[in-house]
């Protein structure tokens, strides 16, 4: 098959859209809390008891696949086509979503937590590439698009929290994500058969090397050597571990705490007041942050 010539707007438009949809997928499961803390209680691994911990493992579940995941495909974008790994990271992140919905008639907690760890696995194939490529691409506005590009964790989220309360209360949980998985294929597809491979991303020469020069890709050691001498790389990355964390617990337990305040009637209700304050935020924080960076910087 013919490769596609994308523009360089539109993959990066793709990038956000996948983005986003990621995340929609990352709000389901708190959004709809009752409903799966339900399955877990009625699931053939528990009895009832440690359901909350269970539940609270499912939407950080993720984490264990995207970790060791990003470090490899950091590894491979040296050696492999980027947006091929983008494509094939995301038939398994369609996959994992697949299998997230048979765990219900499964009764199987194991199937589900599997599922999400598999999901990380399939965003670490985008996120990876994404940033990098939009920071070279996106010119003199590469603020403003990586901030819309990260703008949409804040803002996939809270349609998730919706998405997934509505769905869940409409029909039942497992369609949503059959919807997620059947929406992600066509952008699985595009990043694959992209004529631009996003090999730019690596493309950059080290301080000092001709632009002419070949230079070999650089050993797991050599990648390890440069993250550990960079403070800032460190210091960000432990920030950004914080704010991940808070974020994930604040988000799991919080329409069930306002619930349980007597704040909100029911759980719905608390999740579309969640997904709100969260969208509003999140894009505005976000994005005025991308413009201001390249107004100043």
């Amino acid at each position: 098959a013919r490769s596609l010539d994308l523009s360089e707007r539109f993959i990066m438009s793709l990038l956000v859209l996948t983005n986003l949809l990621n995340y929609v997928d990352r709000g389901v499961i708190p959004g709809a809390s009752g409903e799966f803390t339900s399955f877990v209680e009625s699931s053939r691994e528990f009895d009832g008891a440690g359901a909350s911990a269970a539940f609270g493992a499912l939407t950080s579940a993720f984490i264990v696949g995207y970790s060791v995941a990003c470090v490899v495909v950091g590894h491979l974008v040296h050696h492999r086509s980027p947006f091929k790994m983008t494509g094939v990271g995301l038939v398994l992140w369609c996959v994992a979503a697949v299998l997230a919905a048979l765990a219900k008639p499964a009764r199987s907690y194991t199937v589900l937590l599997l599922a999400r760890m598999l999901s990380g696995v399939g965003e670490a194939g985008f996120v990876t590439v994404g940033g990098p490529f939009i920071q070279d691409a996106g010119g003199a506005r590469q603020g403003l698009w990586l901030g819309v590009f990260y703008a949409a964790i804040p803002t996939g989220t809270a349609i998730g929290y919706g998405y997934g309360a509505a769905i869940a209360a409409e029909w039942t949980w497992p369609v949503a994500f059959y919807c997620e998985a059947i929406a992600m294929l066509p952008l699985a597809y595009l990043f694959y058969r992209s004529r631009d491979d996003g090999s730019r991303v690596v493309a950059a020469r080290p301080s000092g090397v001709d632009d002419d020069a070949e230079t070999a890709p650089p050993t797991v050691k050599e990648e390890l050597a440069a993250i550990v001498h960079t403070r800032t790389f460190a210091w960000v990355s432990l920030g950004y571990a914080g704010y991940t964390g808070a974020v994930i617990g604040f988000s799991t337990f919080g329409p069930s705490i306002v619930v349980g305040l007597g704040l909100w009637d029911d759980q719905t209700a608390a999740s579309l007041a969640f997904s709100g304050t969260l969208a509003f935020s999140g894009l505005v924080g976000t994005t005025l942050g991308g413009v201001l960076l390249d107004a100043w910087v």
